[in-house]
């Protein structure tokens, strides 16, 4: 059995390595677009949950390696502009279930699933630009001329799928919201950095999410403005847009090198009603592109391909309406989301605000009550 992987990334290399545990006799090649593996700077973390990507990379046998790379997220912490806590979501101590969250670096992550598939051949500056189907085989066409022929095509090659361009050709849906991104390389201090995770709901509707990393903080500011509206100086927006919020919000600002500032426009597509063409696949971002504010995108790749390799190696039967359905709540659960952390009403706003305060006396009693037992 011959199987071509389009994409390098989380999903492709996972597909790979769990080809490789339960059928290792598999033709594997994958197919990466970029020229070299480090071509682009791969220094974000990324959340891992544990009805996610965790339990997949306990099964591949590659957990224990990314111990020393993993943070723990102890506390999401929602805050409105002036730093009031809106609700607090605190994991339990000790325990993992599929409320655990752990924070590892891209580039770790990667390396870990790279040395789980290690013998299985990556073809660089090869970048998908099409496929034909045939009676008994699918040709993937390569954007320098090439051709490659196997049994399955897996497209794993992100929003910007050129499997899914051909076969649905349907456009991104541009959310109107724009993130301009910045690390500091220095540590800064502040007791809502110190459990995970904290975002804040501005008045006007944007945000700002941040976290710790090893050696600095990542920041990350969303505001309302589309690919028509470019930010020509976006640490300058990015100091302007934070003056007077709360600690320690002006303080990582400040250490941000303006160089390292990049911006990044937020669009998803439509839920799909197939992943599958024939002999043709789509798993991960190239399935479901979605806006980032519920964290799945990577472990949703992940689980795709862990099902899609089970299917491909015999063990189970045809996945696709299991990831056509956690696809379409993971898009849709992020939308809302999104709505809702930068609504600009304010009658929606205060809602939102006196819903999260609720719900976060509600989960205080429940802790309470737990810790009394």
């Amino acid at each position: 059995m011959r199987i071509l992987i389009a994409g390098a990334g989380i999903s492709g290399l996972t597909l790979a390595a769990a080809l490789r545990r339960k059928d290792p006799t598999a033709d594997i090649e994958i197919y990466e677009r970029d020229p070299s593996w480090a071509e682009r700077p791969q220094g974000y973390s990324i959340g891992l949950k544990g009805d996610g990507g965790i339990p997949v990379l306990r099964e591949l046998g590659v957990f224990k390696a990314l111990a020393p790379y993993a943070v723990p997220v102890r506390d999401f912490l929602f805050v409105d502009q002036r730093g009031r806590q809106l609700m607090a979501l605190r994991s339990r101590p000790g325990v993992e279930n599929a409320d655990t969250t752990l924070r590892v670096r891209r580039d770790a992550l990667r390396a870990a699933l790279r040395s789980a598939a290690r013998d299985v051949p990556i073809r660089y500056g090869a970048a998908a630009a099409g496929f034909r189907h045939y009676r008994d085989r699918v040709v993937l066409w390569l954007a320098d001329g090439a051709e490659a022929a196997g049994d399955w095509l897996v497209s794993a090659d992100g929003v910007g799928s050129a499997a899914r361009a051909e076969w649905i050709g349907d456009a991104l849906h541009p959310f109107g919201l724009r993130a301009i991104v910045g690390d500091t390389s220095t540590p800064v201090a502040h007791p809502l950095l110190d459990g995970g995770y904290f975002m804040t709901l501005g008045d006007d509707g944007s945000s700002v999410f941040a976290y710790r990393e090893r050696s600095g903080v990542h920041l990350s500011l969303t505001i309302h403005a589309g690919p028509e509206s470019p930010i020509n100086y976006p640490a300058a927006v990015l100091l302007e847009r934070t003056r007077g919020w709360h600690d320690p919000i002006p303080a990582i600002v400040a250490w941000i090198d303006p160089a390292c500032v990049v911006v990044r426009d937020y669009a998803d597509r439509d839920p799909l009603t197939h992943v599958r063409d024939g002999r043709v696949w789509l798993i991960g971002d190239a399935a479901h592109p979605m806006l980032p504010f519920q964290g799945q995108g990577a472990n949703l790749g992940m689980r795709d391909a862990m099902d899609l390799a089970a299917f491909l190696a015999g063990e189970q039967d045809d996945p696709e309406a299991a990831i056509v359905a956690r696809g379409r709540k993971a898009v849709l659960s992020s939308r809302r989301s999104a709505e809702q952390f930068h609504t600009t009403s304010g009658f929606s706003r205060r809602m939102r605000n006196l819903g999260f305060r609720c719900a976060d006396a509600f989960m205080a009693l429940g802790r309470n009550f737990s810790a009394k037992r």
